[in-house]
């Protein structure tokens, strides 16, 4: 895996790191490890190239699909930050687990949430509060997006 470190305030161009890469078909645990790294280094546009090269090559893996999406739902960077984006892959990754993980779920939600489309938001964000009972966040986060229905009717 690539070591990053940051230089200045303007972060990393990981791009030029992707040359780094070995010619053959790189793993996904490199690719979001790299990816993951970037972000750490607040470089959003570097691991955002990054995902998209992993998406490329690793299309039906619902992690990476999850990861991709939530990336782009929290990302700081305005330019990296695409709620309509991310749609389409967290409902792939649903699809791909039979919607079946609570966090998947959650993506789903915060995405159709953050898309404008806050009745199935709300049906997505509480399937995956009761997949996820423990995890404080989900179930905020569902409980939010069902206020915030009930105050719009």
């Amino acid at each position: 895996m690539i070591k990053f470190e940051a230089k200045g305030a303007d972060g990393l161009e990981v791009s030029k790191k992707l040359a780094d890469f070995p010619k053959e078909k790189p793993s996904l645990r490199s690719l979001m490890g790299t990816a993951q790294q970037a972000q750490g280094c607040n470089d959003e546009p570097g691991a955002l190239r990054l995902y998209e090269q992993a998406l490329k090559l690793y299309p039906t893996d619902p992690g990476l699909l999850n990861a991709a999406a939530w990336f782009m739902l929290t990302a700081k960077d305005e330019k990296v930050r695409d709620a309509k984006r991310a749609l389409p892959l967290a409902r792939e990754a649903v699809k791909l687990t039979k919607e079946a993980d609570g966090n998947i779920l959650d993506t789903l939600a915060k995405a159709l949430h953050d898309s404008g489309e806050l009745a199935e938001s709300v049906k997505y964000a509480k399937l995956a509060a009761a997949l996820a009972k423990d995890n404080e966040e989900i179930v905020k986060r569902a409980e939010e997006y069902a206020k915030e229905l009930e105050q719009r009717k």
